[in-house]
């Protein structure tokens, strides 16, 4: 596979390292309906490629409800190009801020909702733990929500947080330097 075979959408967000946009696989379904993914570009410097083929490799093994899925990966003048699942709610930071801005600081996320989300981060993180995987940059922009449905106890169970251990940080410690 190559870039050829996306269509470029807009940018999610941009680091150090490189940046995220949204993707759709050329051509479209024949029923119209396009399936969104993320294109994660990280730039590799000189001599590292190796490594980040390393950790796509453990990437592509992941397999668990809470972790952002693989789809595939190819490399485009000396960046590392993977394809993610898209979280159509967002990232937890964004969650976080849009909560502040929208009710202030007075009103927080709810308790529950919180436990749910660290819940199922630690899920994710222990499978990733008992496979030898230590995920190097977990902070609340690489945790994705699936889905955004309204704060209420009844409609905040069907949230759920996706910790993006699949991420280019990832790296299993056996072959990790840090």
């Amino acid at each position: 596979m190559s870039m050829n075979n996306y269509q470029r959408g807009h940018l999610l967000g941009k680091g150090a390292f490189g940046a995220c946009y949204v993707v759709q696989r050329k051509p479209l379904p024949a029923n119209g309906k396009a399936v969104g993914y993320v294109l994660k570009e990280v730039k590799v410097a000189r001599g590292e490629m190796e490594m980040a083929r390393q950790e796509v490799a453990i990437m592509c093994k992941l397999n668990h409800p809470h972790i952002i899925r693989y789809f595939e990966s190819f490399e485009n003048i000396g960046k590392m190009c993977i394809i993610m699942e898209l979280c159509l709610g967002g990232d937890l930071t964004a969650k976080i801020n849009s909560q502040r801005r929208k009710f202030g600081s007075e009103r927080d996320i709810p308790e529950r909702q919180v436990l749910r989300w660290t819940v199922q981060i630690c899920m994710a993180l222990q499978y990733c733990h008992d496979r030898n995987i230590i995920h190097r940059d977990l902070k609340p922009s690489v945790c994705g929500i699936a889905s955004l449905p309204p704060f209420s106890s009844s409609a905040s169970s069907s949230s759920s947080a996706s910790s993006s251990s699949s991420s280019a940080s990832s790296s299993s410690s056996s072959s990790s330097s840090s």
